[in-house]
């Protein structure tokens, strides 16, 4: 540490008599590798802090005559600010540092291919990194973009003036609103630049990395409303050019970014920005499924608030997801590995398809269903896991897709993984609709805050407790010594454990007596009581140990049922 200390404190170059080979195209990238290497040295160090800012705000650095360097200096800059912004702060450096960054700021608002129309045939000069310019810079990754981000770093520091922050964010949010309104609005929809509002609407969501939700929302609340101010144009842009997937993918970036931004603020524009990502008729799998993973960063975020949300959107989208899986499902997977969607009373399958086949399809529609049907599986869990299962309550047709779904596919799935997502969203769902034993609402009979919902404790008995957790894995679907397989079969042993818990002895009898007596030969007072013993332990090898036995028990039962049909799961698909 003291040996780079005398370097940077040495050398010539941080000073402001800087000889002319510091800004040569080797050395400045070179010396502001060491200073981003060495950051603790110069927060040791303070007196440093002002020679190496102005290393990279000079013409060494951002606003160097080199592109390739100016680029690199960029990225640099922003890894060199993210550890050092309170120190910046408090040693009254941020005024100075927002004055030189305009230049920087101004050139990256820009698209490299607008300033430079050759760019778009360039490729990368390897003595700084390469950077990403020319054609990458079209798609909105240009390394000058970084700077914006160091931008957001600097004005969100907690302590910041307040009055230089929102100044300095409206003067920068109002040149890259211009520049996307300029980009699609002129009338000509030949001349409008789907790339050029890539790059801005790139900018902003990189501005708003630097701020946290409490500064946002309560510390500064105008400075949320400034994020969010490009959240129109965005949508404008979405709605321009629906079948573009890197506008759409830059949109949706943003706007996940001002989730964890500026929080509710956001709820405004999600229904206009999930219309937009399915308005192609019909959407495809991979539309839906960017759908679902945005309405699970929603329900991660806002949990209950997401509720008259969710009823909203959630019928219409379940209908497309059904269309969407529909040419690739089979009953029990088929030869691509979709079970499908269970809606309107039926299994959407493709009748010319049958067969379990665990290869599955090689095609790429193929692998964007089998993708859209497992994060449907995981937007399932989030529903019951974030407190939203009220929506299924109250839409007995979404209720009935999605139960009957989850548990074909615990129960048929060719995938042991996806057997283990839908039994862990059964898990949640359980959790939540069966009341407890003893409780008041068990011992009244009356309906709870979200249930229980009339007729699931027999739907959970006789559709996953027996048909996904003592049938599939009596019959030898799952292999325990495999490890996705154990996994599964360990939330069927899960699954059990809350049935056991909420229901009672009167389940614990019928799983002795009838789903292992009955159905499959094994002994009601031996078996039967050491499986409840097992399922319920809590001790600490319990889970092994309950692998184990419902493993031994598997072995006893495909003895007493010789040619008992299986249907032999994979690892993964």
């Amino acid at each position: 540490g003291e040996l780079v200390e005398m370097l940077l404190g040495a050398w010539d170059v941080l000073g402001s008599n800087s000889p002319a080979v510091a800004a040569h195209r080797l050395v400045a990238p070179a010396l502001l590798e060491i200073c981003v290497r060495y950051h603790l040295a110069v927060e040791r160090r303070p007196a440093l802090l002002r020679p190496a800012l102005a290393a990279f705000l000079d013409g060494r650095g951002v606003v160097h005559r080199s592109r390739e360097v100016s680029r690199r200096a960029c990225y640099l800059f922003c890894r060199f600010v993210k550890p050092l912004r309170g120190q910046i702060l408090r040693h009254g450096a941020l005024p100075g540092v927002m004055a030189a960054l305009e230049p920087a700021l101004m050139d990256a608002a820009v698209p490299e291919f607008a300033l430079n129309p050759s760019a778009a045939n360039s490729v990368g000069s390897s003595f700084t990194g390469g950077g990403t310019g020319g054609a990458m810079a079209t798609a909105g990754n240009d390394d000058r973009l970084y700077v914006f981000e160091a931008f957001g770093l600097l004005l969100g520091v907690d302590d910041a003036p307040d009055d230089l922050r929102i100044r300095c964010l409206e003067a920068v949010f109002a040149r890259l609103r211009g520049a996307v309104t300029e980009a699609s609005s002129h009338a000509d929809p030949a001349n409008r630049n789907p790339a050029a509002a890539q790059h801005a609407i790139v900018a902003m969501g990189n501005v708003a990395k630097g701020f946290t939700l409490r500064v946002a929302t309560q510390t500064s609340p105008r400075v949320g409303e400034i994020l969010a101010s490009g959240l129109d144009p965005a949508l404008r842009c979405v709605q321009l050019w629906p079948r573009d997937p890197l506008v759409r993918t830059r949109v949706v970036a943003y706007f996940q970014r001002l989730v964890t931004t500026v929080g509710s603020a956001v709820f405004p524009y999600a229904s206009p920005l999930l219309e937009h990502m399915r308005s192609a008729q019909p959407p495809s799998a991979s539309d839906l499924r960017e759908c679902l993973v945005l309405i699970n960063q929603l329900m991660a975020s806002f949990k209950e608030s997401l509720l008259p949300f969710l009823a909203t959107q959630l019928p219409n989208l379940v209908t497309q997801i059904a269309s969407a899986l529909a040419p690739f499902a089979a009953v029990g997977g088929g030869v691509n590995g979709v079970c499908g969607l269970f809606l309107d009373g039926a299994r959407q399958v493709n009748p010319r398809l049958g067969g379990a086949n665990p290869a599955g399809g090689n095609t790429e529609e193929a692998r964007e269903a089998r993708d859209l049907e497992k994060i449907f599986v995981a937007h399932a869990h989030g529903v019951a896991a974030n407190n939203l299962a009220g929506v299924l309550v109250a839409d007995p047709r979404l209720r009935e897709c999605l139960l009957e779904t989850l548990a074909a596919a615990a129960a048929t799935h060719p995938s042991a993984m996806s057997r283990k997502s839908a039994l862990q969203a059964l898990i949640r769902v359980a959790q939540c609709w069966l009341p407890s034993v003893g409780s008041e609402v068990a011992a009244s009979g009356a309906t709870a805050r979200e249930g229980p919902v009339p007729g699931f404790a027999a739907f959970a008995v006789q559709r996953v407790a027996k048909e996904a957790c003592v049938d599939a894995v009596m019959r030898g679907d799952l292999d325990p010594r495999d490890a996705g397989c154990a996994a599964a079969v360990a939330e069927t042993v899960n699954f059990t454990r809350v049935m056991l818990e909420r229901l009672g002895d009167d389940f614990a009898n019928h799983l002795r007596v009838n789903l292992l007596g009955a159905n499959w030969g094994l002994d009601p007072e031996s078996h039967g009581r050491e499986y409840v013993r097992r399922v319920t332990s809590t001790t600490q090898n319990s889970a092994r140990e309950a692998r184990a036995f419902v493993a031994e028990c598997a072995k006893i039962a495909q003895g007493k049922n010789p040619g008992v049909a299986s249907n032999k799961c994979t690892p993964g698909m």
